[in-house]
């Protein structure tokens, strides 16, 4: 059976935009917060929430450990933008000495950290 050299020329080029796709995954726009684990009965307690910006916190992301977030903050697209906006309510405790880390490696990755700080 002989293949017609347009259709091998087709599913070449689809090949080709498939894979070219998958190389350039968009930046997306990110929300990133911290909840308190209620069940735990402390408040030290944290999960680490992050989701496209617009999607419920429900169906957003949780992370349980700070490596964990650097880890997910490391696999986001160039371009990316995450952005936080801590409360009073001790959020800033459970990234108090991973903050920094996290800071340095968005810089490195290419993705835009943007803390909105609480009043």
């Amino acid at each position: 059976m002989k293949i017609p050299t347009s259709l091998l020329l087709c599913l070449v080029i689809l090949a080709f935009q498939s894979t070219k796709a998958v190389a350039d995954t968009p930046a997306l726009n990110y929300t990133f917060s911290i909840e308190n684990n209620f069940d735990s009965g402390s408040w030290t307690e944290f999960y680490f929430l992050l989701g496209p910006t617009g999607v419920p916190a429900h169906r957003q992301t949780a992370y349980r450990s700070p490596a964990a977030v650097k880890k997910a903050f490391a696999e986001l697209p160039r371009g990316t933008t995450v952005e936080w906006s801590p409360t009073c309510s001790g959020e800033s405790v459970a990234l108090k000495n991973d903050l920094e880390d996290l800071e340095a490696l968005c810089k490195k990755k290419g993705v835009i950290f943007i803390i909105h700080p609480s009043g």
